[in-house]
C-alpha cells in the first residue's frame, strides 16, 4: 500500500489550494461525488490538514498526501499514483501483483 505523488501534481495542488511546503493533504473516501475510484459508488475527497494514524503517505513538491487508517481499506489491493493530467491532477489506482 503506497502513494506515489508526482511533483507536477503536487505543485498543482499547492497552487490551487494555496499550500506551502510542509503542509498535508488528507485523501478520504466518500460515497458520492468527487474523484473516481476503482470501487463503484466510492469516491475520494481531499482536505488540508493532518490526522493520525496514517495508513499510507506520499510526498511531492514539499507536500505530504496521506490516507488515515480508517480510509486505508481503499488501497488494500492497489497503490495510488497522483500525477498531472492535461488540466488537473489525476488519481490512478494501480493493482499490485
Amino acid at each position: 500500500m503506497k502513494i506515489t505523488v508526482h511533483d507536477e501534481a503536487a505543485k498543482w495542488y499547492k497552487e490551487e489550494m494555496g499550500l506551502e511546503d510542509g503542509e498535508h493533504i488528507r485523501i478520504f473516501t466518500k460515497l458520492y461525488g468527487g474523484i473516481e475510484t476503482v470501487f463503484p459508488n466510492y469516491f475520494l475527497g481531499v482536505q488540508i490538514g493532518r490526522e493520525e494514524p496514517t495508513a499510507a503517505e506520499g510526498q511531492g513538491a514539499g507536500i505530504t498526501f496521506y490516507l488515515t487508517k480508517e480510509d486505508g481499506w481503499i488501497l488494500k489491493e492497489h497503490d495510488l499514483e497522483i500525477k498531472m493530467g492535461e488540466e488537473e491532477a489525476l488519481f490512478l489506482f494501480n493493482e499490485r501483483n
